[in-house]
């Protein structure tokens, strides 16, 4: 904490190690800047790495401030003191296969700082790698749109508390027992805030859509479609969760019914947009990791229970968790806000949700679904009937 390690105090303690047998592993960076370089007066000289942490494991959702963190870099960049030390650009984040437009600048900027700065420059030449010159000019649309909702400072959001450092908001049905029932809470500002989401979502994905004949060959584009869908669904899901606690407390209960209803609709669609994706699935990495010779037969229920540890620290959009997670819990939620209402109580404290009957049922459900309860259709036609209906 800094309220111990003044800048005294690092100093005093760099200068104990050997220079020459240390090196420095600045890992989050992207979130602190140079207070604690400068502070530390550039590490008295060690070499040192600046790491790029983005990420916890639960931050699968669309976020990342990058003329913020270019602005970092470039303040390195630009002061010989720190460039003298500077040896290493290192990504730490603790989840992959997620925000990949965000990791695929980073990476660049790794190999070249100096080159691959301009974000404009960068947004182009990533749309024409990964979709090609024939649907380049509506890519590009339908990419620009995605990186100014979700990868700029300057946007809607002003509520820190589901935030988090990365300026975007976490989707509220991954944290039911925190959150809507903050005492600091905005209601109107919070969906307001979604509904941004939701439309510019949309855009982004009716712009692509219009070129799906040409990238039906191209995975990368339906792994972009189902990132923007699951943002455009999840955003759905947490604006009726915010609007039924909102109807709870005004004591609105026809309107409560309704927004409750909606919430648990858009969860079911978030489940079915995933439900054919093995990308996304827990049982297919079970049964992967199965067939490897040796492998400990309780790997699986170590993996489910990996999944609600720490007090919900891994929760991501993953098919089986969402079905056997997430969406049991909101309807309990619900049934309870319900049940308070019908003995006429219209408060509600998070104590009173029992999270760790779900953790056990989760860590002990072989997570097994029968195809018939899948989507009866491909990924792409569920995006197409869901964004054109």
């Amino acid at each position: 904490k800094r309220s111990y390690w003044t800048d005294e105090k690092m100093q005093e303690f760099l200068d104990t190690l050997p220079k020459h047998r240390t090196f420095i592993y600045d890992t989050g960076f992207d979130l602190w800047g140079t207070e604690i370089l400068k502070g530390s007066d550039y590490y008295r000289g060690i070499s040192w790495a600046m790491g790029i942490l983005h990420a916890g494991s639960a931050d699968d959702q669309l976020h990342g401030d990058v003329p913020a963190i270019i602005g970092k870099i470039r303040e390195v960049l630009d002061d010989p003191k720190a460039v003298s030390g500077l040896n290493g650009f290192f990504i730490t984040s603790e989840i992959t296969n997620q925000n990949v437009l965000f990791w695929h600048l980073m990476t660049k900027i790794a190999w070249d700082p100096y080159d691959n700065m301009d974000v404009g420059k960068f947004l182009d030449d990533f749309t024409l790698t990964r979709y090609g010159r024939q649907s380049y000019s509506t890519m590009r649309k339908a990419i620009q749109i995605v990186f100014d909702t979700f990868h700029k400072s300057d946007g809607y959001s002003k509520h820190p508390e589901i935030t988090g450092s990365n300026l975007i908001l976490r989707m509220i049905y991954k944290y039911y027992d925190r959150l809507p029932h903050s005492g600091t809470m905005d209601p109107e500002g919070y969906k307001s805030d979604f509904m941004i989401m939701v439309n510019n979502t949309r855009e982004a994905i009716q712009l692509a859509l219009a070129e799906r004949d040409e990238q039906a060959s191209n995975p990368l584009y339906e792994n972009d479609l189902v990132t923007w869908t699951r943002a455009y669904l999840g955003s759905l899901t947490s604006y009726w969760m915010v609007d039924a606690f909102q109807s709870f407390k005004n004591k609105d209960m026809a309107k409560f019914d309704y927004a409750s209803g909606q919430a648990l609709a858009y969860i079911n669609k978030l489940e079915l947009l995933l439900s054919r994706r093995p990308d996304y699935s827990l049982r297919y990495m079970f049964d992967y990791v199965m067939k490897v010779p040796g492998t400990n037969k309780f790997t699986p229920r170590m993996i489910r229970s990996a999944c609600t540890g720490l007090g919900d620290y891994n929760v991501n959009d993953i098919y089986e968790q969402i079905r056997f997670y997430y969406k049991p819990r909101l309807e309990k939620y619900f049934a309870l806000l319900k049940d308070k209402v019908s003995r006429g109580e219209y408060t509600f404290n998070t104590g009173e949700l029992n999270n760790a009957e779900f953790v056990r049922k989760f860590i002990d459900n072989p997570l097994i679904v029968p195809d018939s309860e899948k989507y009866q259709g491909s990924t792409m036609q569920f995006i197409i009937k869901e964004i054109q209906d």
